[in-house]
């Protein structure tokens, strides 16, 4: 296990404990002790991280990773206890197409959700992966894979195309 991977492990058995004793996870609370820390946690500087940040749209996402680079992309967060929907989807895709960006992530903290915006077709088309942060093995993964190292050095390609090609397998297979 390498020093990332062991230290994104403790960031999300930290942000499961903070959930699990804190009695309202707001959206800002959910920001503020669970999705920055994460990404932290995943490599990125403080810098590398604008919250609320105006974009190029007068649209304002609740984190835009990278700003200013080639390999920006957005995060868009909700409260602890909202249930992803559709709405949200849409509403984290208009940042990306109108700012002609690739990758958003959507997520609640519990759910996290990868969309890769050049996928044509419906919402459900550009959902690339989803894990549940309880699924620890599962979001240090989906973690690492959107990681400052992963974004720009090519990684988050090679894990979105791994997840379809091990999505078509399968259906394939059943």
């Amino acid at each position: 296990m390498t020093d990332r991977t062991t230290a994104l492990s403790d960031a999300v058995s930290e942000a499961l404990a903070v959930a699990k004793t804190t009695a309202e996870l707001n959206e800002a609370s959910t920001c503020d002790w669970i999705i920055r820390p994460l990404l932290h946690a995943a490599g990125y500087k403080r810098y590398e991280i604008l919250p609320q940040g105006i974009d190029a749209n007068n649209q304002k996402p609740d984190y835009t990773i990278l700003p200013n680079s080639e390999h920006t992309w957005f995060l868009e967060a909700k409260a602890w206890n909202i249930e992803l929907s559709d709405v949200h989807v849409k509403q984290s895709l208009v940042y990306a197409f109108t700012n002609n960006r690739r990758w958003v992530v959507l997520t609640n903290g519990q759910q996290w959700r990868l969309y890769d915006n050049r996928i044509d077709g419906e919402l459900a088309a550009k959902l690339v992966c989803e894990v549940a942060l309880a699924d620890v093995e599962a979001a240090v993964g989906f973690l690492e894979a959107i990681g400052p190292d992963s974004m720009t050095g090519g990684g988050i390609e090679a894990f979105a195309q791994h997840v379809r090609l091990s999505k078509a397998m399968e259906a394939e297979l059943s």
